[in-house]
């Protein structure tokens, strides 16, 4: 019986460390999504010093947060948004719009299906 209890305390914990881990991405994908919108906004209003900075600050963030997101993701969806930032950037420099725009789109949605991929739905659990 107490093998039980034990086996039962280890799944607890495996799955609240799950819960934790989903909601920690959830943050970092919502920090994320929303700095590289306002980065959009401010780069469509011609405010290309800001969209840099806005992206910039995002780039920081996601470079503080991705030793953990390696350990704990898939590591071409983490090397994608790496690449996307990088990108961004450039387009960012080069003030070219229309690139711009699509290249941040892009990695807008590759920052947002981190969470998806850890969002706890039935079509992750099958």
């Amino acid at each position: 019986m107490k093998r039980l209890w034990i086996s039962l305390a280890i799944l607890l914990a495996l799955f609240l460390g799950c819960l934790w881990n989903i909601h920690y991405v959830s943050q970092i994908s919502g920090q994320l999504v929303s700095s590289l919108n306002e980065a959009e906004a401010a780069a469509k209003s011609g405010n290309w010093q800001e969209a840099q900075q806005l992206t910039r600050q995002a780039q920081q963030r996601w470079e503080q947060v991705s030793p953990y997101l390696y350990v704990t993701q898939c590591h071409s969806t983490t090397d994608e948004i790496n690449t996307g930032f990088r990108e961004v950037l450039e387009l960012l420099q080069w003030k070219s719009s229309l690139a711009y725009s699509a290249a941040n789109g892009i990695l807008i949605a590759e920052v947002e299906h981190l969470f998806e991929m850890e969002d706890l739905t039935l079509e992750n659990l099958l």
